[in-house]
């Protein structure tokens, strides 16, 4: 009898050992998930004007519900292509904005919230100066195949102009279309509704003016681009970039920008012939 009451003592005792562990790792694991949750989220992202703004925006609207967050600057290592191949790798940053296509949210994963109001589905051209009247005819795709584009290699542009069986002449490094306009390689080059003021102002392209009659429309819309896996970042943004539209600061960051805010009204209050591509 002893043995017997010994034994289911320390079969007693036994069990209660477990259950004491067994309580300490759950309220452990409760106290390591508080502390993980209450750590601010970390954002790397790159240096740039507007798309920046938009990100903080974002993210402030989820402070409430999701708790703090922490953005790093990073510096640019290379062109958009090499940067998006870095996000890819979950390397130097955690959010890019760029113009979107099937391949790359296959291989990253979209915010599908229209960082440009859909402007950059939008296209002004830029012709060579003086030649106008060559433009003045063409109101179709059929029309345009008589004119050569300039475009940028990873450019989503040069894609669609492909597709659509328009001739374009591309270059990997940006800076040289320039020169290719200068040496009239190209007959023109289409730039988004959004960027082609600044361009203009700035004298970027200087050889060009800009064309009078037409506007090129194409699925190009941006977004913000993160990790496949990175869903905490990307569930936030959407659920803040949703709010800030709703409530109107979104649209207050956007209309801040003068070239977006005169693109806008350009596309939005023009009797231009609209050439749409596939």
């Amino acid at each position: 009898m002893y043995l017997v009451l010994h034994k289911r003592f320390v079969i007693t005792l036994f069990s209660l050992l477990a259950l004491v562990l067994s309580l300490a790792l759950y309220f452990s694991g409760k106290a390591f998930a508080a502390e993980k949750t209450n750590k601010p989220l970390v954002v790397r992202y790159l240096s740039g004007e507007y798309f920046p703004d938009v990100l903080k925006l974002a993210l402030d609207k989820t402070v409430e519900s999701d708790g703090e967050y922490r953005l790093l600057e990073k510096e640019w290592l290379g062109p958009k292509q090499r940067m998006r191949e870095l996000l890819k790798q979950n390397k130097h940053i955690d959010i890019l904005w760029s113009t979107t296509s099937a391949q790359r949210e296959a291989q990253l994963k979209a915010i599908k919230f229209s960082l440009l109001k859909q402007l950059n589905q939008y296209r002004f051209l830029l012709i060579h100066q003086g030649e106008q009247a060559r433009y003045n005819q063409v109101t179709s795709v059929e029309d345009l195949r008589a004119f050569t584009a300039a475009s940028g290699t990873h450019w989503q542009d040069t894609k669609i102009f492909r597709r659509n069986k328009l001739p374009v002449v591309s270059t990997i490094d940006n800076d040289d279309l320039a020169k290719m306009l200068q040496v009239k390689r190209a007959d023109y080059i289409a730039r988004g509704a959004y960027e082609i003021w600044r361009e203009l102002d700035e004298n970027t392209f200087n050889t060009m003016q800009l064309e009078q009659n037409l506007l090129l429309k194409y699925n190009a819309d941006y977004y913000f681009f993160v990790h496949p896996d990175n869903n905490i970042l990307a569930t936030r943004l959407l659920k803040g970039l949703n709010k800030a539209q709703t409530d109107g600061s979104f649209d207050q960051v956007f209309f801040s920008v003068p070239t977006y805010k005169k693109g806008w009204h350009a596309v939005h209050e023009s009797d231009r012939i609209v050439i749409e591509l596939e």
